[in-house]
Protein backbone atom coordinates (compact mmCIF):
# COMPACT_ATOMS: atom_id res chain seq x y z
CA UNK A 1 0.00 0.00 0.00
CA UNK A 2 1.34 3.18 -0.97
CA UNK A 3 2.43 6.26 1.65
CA UNK A 4 -0.41 9.03 2.30
CA UNK A 5 -0.01 12.36 1.25
CA UNK A 6 0.42 13.84 -1.94
CA UNK A 7 -3.21 15.59 -2.23
CA UNK A 8 -3.53 16.47 1.67
CA UNK A 9 -3.28 19.93 0.74
CA UNK A 10 -6.97 20.62 -0.36
CA UNK A 11 -9.87 21.86 2.58
CA UNK A 12 -12.80 23.74 1.92
CA UNK A 13 -14.72 24.97 5.04
CA UNK A 14 -18.33 24.87 4.23
CA UNK A 15 -20.90 22.95 5.52
CA UNK A 16 -23.46 20.44 3.27
CA UNK A 17 -25.86 18.68 4.11
CA UNK A 18 -24.87 14.99 4.82
CA UNK A 19 -25.18 13.11 1.81
CA UNK A 20 -25.18 9.38 0.88
CA UNK A 21 -22.80 8.09 -1.74
CA UNK A 22 -21.58 5.05 -3.49
CA UNK A 23 -17.67 4.70 -4.14
CA UNK A 24 -17.72 2.23 -7.62
CA UNK A 25 -14.27 0.47 -8.19
CA UNK A 26 -12.72 -1.38 -10.90
CA UNK A 27 -12.60 -5.36 -10.72
CA UNK A 28 -12.05 -6.77 -7.34
CA UNK A 29 -10.40 -3.12 -5.84
CA UNK A 30 -13.36 -2.93 -3.24
CA UNK A 31 -11.77 -4.59 0.17
CA UNK A 32 -8.26 -2.94 0.00
CA UNK A 33 -10.00 0.74 -0.99
CA UNK A 34 -12.29 -0.31 1.81
CA UNK A 35 -9.42 -1.37 4.29
CA UNK A 36 -7.46 1.93 3.20
CA UNK A 37 -10.55 4.19 4.00
CA UNK A 38 -11.17 2.53 7.08
CA UNK A 39 -7.62 2.89 8.12
CA UNK A 40 -7.08 6.67 7.55
CA UNK A 41 -7.42 8.65 10.12
CA UNK A 42 -7.85 11.70 8.55
CA UNK A 43 -11.66 10.78 7.47
CA UNK A 44 -12.85 8.71 10.60
CA UNK A 45 -16.73 11.02 10.24
CA UNK A 46 -17.39 8.89 6.94
CA UNK A 47 -19.21 5.90 7.27
CA UNK A 48 -18.13 2.85 4.76
CA UNK A 49 -19.47 -0.10 4.41
CA UNK A 50 -17.97 -3.24 3.38
CA UNK A 51 -17.95 -3.40 -0.39
CA UNK A 52 -20.33 -5.83 -2.18
CA UNK A 53 -18.22 -7.88 -4.58
CA UNK A 54 -18.46 -7.61 -8.06
CA UNK A 55 -20.91 -8.79 -10.56
CA UNK A 56 -22.59 -9.69 -6.89
CA UNK A 57 -25.73 -7.10 -8.53
CA UNK A 58 -24.97 -7.38 -11.64
CA UNK A 59 -21.86 -4.93 -11.95
CA UNK A 60 -18.58 -5.51 -12.91
CA UNK A 61 -17.39 -3.56 -10.40
CA UNK A 62 -17.03 -3.70 -6.61
CA UNK A 63 -19.55 -1.06 -4.72
CA UNK A 64 -18.68 0.81 -1.25
CA UNK A 65 -21.66 2.83 0.04
CA UNK A 66 -20.75 5.88 2.80
CA UNK A 67 -22.01 8.66 4.66
CA UNK A 68 -20.28 12.10 4.52
CA UNK A 69 -22.06 14.49 7.08
CA UNK A 70 -20.09 17.79 5.63
CA UNK A 71 -17.81 19.20 2.75
CA UNK A 72 -14.48 18.61 4.77
CA UNK A 73 -15.24 14.93 5.28
CA UNK A 74 -15.60 14.96 1.23
CA UNK A 75 -12.87 16.84 0.80
CA UNK A 76 -10.58 14.45 2.96
CA UNK A 77 -12.24 11.04 1.78
CA UNK A 78 -11.51 13.08 -2.42
CA UNK A 79 -7.52 13.47 -1.05
CA UNK A 80 -7.99 9.67 0.34
CA UNK A 81 -9.26 8.18 -2.53
CA UNK A 82 -6.64 10.22 -4.73
CA UNK A 83 -3.85 9.14 -2.70
CA UNK A 84 -5.20 5.45 -2.94
CA UNK A 85 -5.68 5.44 -7.20
CA UNK A 86 -1.69 7.00 -7.12
CA UNK A 87 -0.13 4.30 -4.97
CA UNK A 88 -2.16 1.82 -6.99
CA UNK A 89 -0.96 3.46 -10.15
CA UNK A 90 2.68 3.31 -9.06
CA UNK A 91 2.83 -0.09 -7.64
CA UNK A 92 1.09 -2.11 -10.76
CA UNK A 93 1.19 0.85 -13.47
CA UNK A 94 -2.26 1.15 -13.96
CA UNK A 95 -4.93 3.44 -11.22
CA UNK A 96 -7.79 1.96 -10.58
CA UNK A 97 -10.91 3.71 -12.14
CA UNK A 98 -12.66 4.91 -9.18
CA UNK A 99 -16.10 6.34 -9.32
CA UNK A 100 -18.43 8.16 -6.49
CA UNK A 101 -22.12 9.19 -6.97
CA UNK A 102 -25.62 8.33 -6.71
CA UNK A 103 -27.68 5.97 -8.66
CA UNK A 104 -27.94 8.48 -11.03
CA UNK A 105 -25.06 10.41 -11.11
CA UNK A 106 -21.46 9.35 -11.05
CA UNK A 107 -18.34 11.60 -10.85
CA UNK A 108 -15.07 9.80 -11.70
CA UNK A 109 -11.73 10.38 -9.11
CA UNK A 110 -9.32 12.27 -10.64
CA UNK A 111 -7.77 14.76 -11.26
CA UNK A 112 -7.79 17.92 -8.45
CA UNK A 113 -9.27 17.20 -5.41
CA UNK A 114 -11.26 20.89 -5.42
CA UNK A 115 -13.16 20.02 -8.86
CA UNK A 116 -14.27 16.17 -7.91
CA UNK A 117 -15.32 17.87 -4.65
CA UNK A 118 -17.27 20.58 -6.69
CA UNK A 119 -18.75 18.27 -8.97
CA UNK A 120 -19.57 15.74 -5.86
CA UNK A 121 -21.17 19.02 -4.55
CA UNK A 122 -23.17 19.51 -7.81
CA UNK A 123 -24.26 15.65 -7.23
CA UNK A 124 -25.46 15.82 -3.62
CA UNK A 125 -27.71 19.54 -4.95
CA UNK A 126 -29.16 17.43 -7.56
CA UNK A 127 -30.24 14.30 -5.66
CA UNK A 128 -31.46 16.42 -3.15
Amino acid sequence: MATRGPHRTAARFCSVETVNLSIRVDGDLGSDLYRWLSEDAEIPEVAVTPPTPAGAMGTGYDVLNLVVPNTIALTSLVVSILTYRDGRGRATGAAPRVEVGTADLVVVVEGEPAEVVRKLEAVRERSS
